[in-house]
């Protein structure tokens, strides 16, 4: 989402990556997989329909012991929202397509320089 709102308000994906990579907001994620991302690589290893499948039941054991699990619950819907748009495609990172306004058959973005 962060990506999708720097884009909305007119910042280069690959500088706001950059500038959270090196902040204290900075993460493996930040580090390794944006920069994938933005490159193209959508992560093809695992379907959407079984990312759906895997959160559906993370979340349900969560609430049938009581556990809250809001954000796997809001990923859940992103995850589940991009598999009705998308379709049972492989695609780790189809939820953050989706977010970002994509099509999992987007051609690569180039990461832009700054």
């Amino acid at each position: 989402m962060l990506l999708a709102l720097g884009r909305a308000g007119g910042l280069d994906a690959g500088a706001l990556q950059g500038w959270l990579a090196a902040s204290p907001a900075t993460s493996e994620f930040v580090r390794d997989v944006v920069p994938a991302y933005l490159g193209g690589d959508r992560m093809a290893t695992f379907g959407l329909d079984r990312i759906v499948e895997e959160l559906d039941s993370l979340t349900a054991f969560a609430r049938a012991h009581g556990v809250p699990a809001g954000m796997a619950e809001v990923t859940a819907g992103v995850h589940a929202a991009a598999l009705a748009a998308f379709g049972a495609v492989d695609g780790e990172l189809l939820g953050m397509e989706y977010l970002a306004g994509g099509s999992p058959f987007s051609p690569v973005r180039p990461v832009e320089e700054s």
